[in-house]
C-alpha cells in the first residue's frame, strides 16, 4: 500500500459512502438527495438513484440529503436513510426504488444490513435502533439504550453482535441473535 490517491470522484457534497461487497462499485450519498453509483476501476458514474419523494413535494419540509447508504451483503440491494424519517431500499441492478420503510419518528442517520441479509438495522435521532425484515420491509423490533442520536451501526463478521455508536458518547454492543427474536423493545 502506497497511500497514494487512486481516483477522485466528484458530485454534490458527499454525506456517506459504501463499497459493494465485491469492491467494484461505490455508492455515495449526497447533500442533493441523490445516490451515485460508481465503477471503482474506471472511476466512472454508472447510475444516479434519484430520491423522488424528497425531490418532488417534500423539499421544503426536509433538506434533500442522504445521511447513510449501505449495500446488502450480496450487493443486490442498497439501503439509504435521510432526514424525512424513512429508509429506502433500492435494486442496485435496475436502479429502481423497491420499498420505503416508514416507522422512524425522526431523521435516519445510519443503516446497515446483517451479514445474512435478512435484517436491516437503522438508527436515528431519538436514540432508538430499529430492526427491519430486509425482504418484506416489515418492522421487527427496537433496541433502546442510547440517550442521543444513533450515528452508526455495524455488525461483527459472524453477525452475532451489533455495535451502535451515539452522540451520547457511548458504543453499545448488542447480542444480535437475542435482538432478532425480540418482539418488543429490548433494554
Amino acid at each position: 500500500m502506497t497511500g497514494e490517491q487512486q481516483r477522485k470522484l466528484t458530485h454534490q457534497a458527499v454525506s456517506s459512502v459504501s463499497f459493494s461487497p465485491d469492491g467494484k462499485t461505490l455508492a455515495s450519498g449526497s447533500l442533493d438527495g441523490n445516490i451515485y453509483l460508481w465503477d471503482v476501476t474506471r472511476g466512472e458514474l454508472t447510475q444516479k438513484l434519484e430520491n423522488q419523494n424528497l425531490m418532488h413535494g417534500q423539499a421544503n419540509m426536509y433538506p434533500p440529503h442522504i445521511h447513510s447508504v449501505s449495500f446488502s451483503t450480496d450487493g443486490q440491494m442498497l439501503a439509504s436513510g435521510g432526514p424525512d424519517n424513512t429508509i429506502r431500499l433500492w435494486d442496485v441492478v435496475t436502479g429502481v426504488k423497491k420499498q420505503t420503510l416508514i416507522g422512524h419518528a425522526s431523521r435516519v442517520y445510519c443503516v446497515s444490513f446483517s451479514p445474512d441479509r435478512a435484517t436491516l438495522v437503522s438508527g436515528h435521532t431519538d436514540g432508538i435502533i430499529r430492526l427491519w425484515d430486509a425482504n418484506t420491509g416489515q418492522h421487527k423490533s427496537m433496541l433502546s439504550g442510547h440517550t442521543d442520536v444513533v450515528t452508526n451501526v455495524a455488525f461483527s463478521p459472524d453477525g452475532k453482535t451489533l455495535a451502535s455508536g451515539s452522540w451520547d458518547c457511548s458504543v453499545l454492543l448488542w447480542d444480535f441473535a437475542s435482538a432478532t427474536n425480540a418482539t418488543d423493545t429490548v433494554k
